[in-house]
């Protein structure tokens, strides 16, 4: 689907207008889908990234510091949320317009 700036201003107004319980079963999938992981994908991509850059004796030393786990785990909670957030603005956003074609 092909979406319009129109069509973004408009999911971005949905997602702002979620509600607590929107809100909870966002958090609920995010959880699944995070927690579901085996490895984390922002430290896999930073990986390969910087390899060709540093001896991956060093990016590896660098992934095991507790603070570099932390934000790789920040991102992918934040990312995968805000990827959830659409998915699910972007049902309401077919919904309302499948019903407005209808009428």
């Amino acid at each position: 689907m092909k979406l319009t700036w129109n069509d973004k201003q408009e999911i971005q107004q949905i997602i702002a207008g979620f509600t607590e319980q929107d809100n909870e079963s966002i958090y609920t999938e995010v959880e699944s889908i995070v927690e579901g992981s085996k490895s984390n994908p922002a430290e896999n991509a930073m990986t390969v990234f910087l390899t060709p850059l540093f001896d991956f004796t060093l990016v590896s030393a660098a992934q095991d510091d507790v603070t570099a786990q932390d934000m790789a785990q920040a991102f992918v909670w934040d990312y995968v949320t805000k990827v959830v957030q659409w998915n699910h603005a972007l049902e309401t956003f077919k919904a309302r317009h499948s019903t407005r074609e209808a009428a």
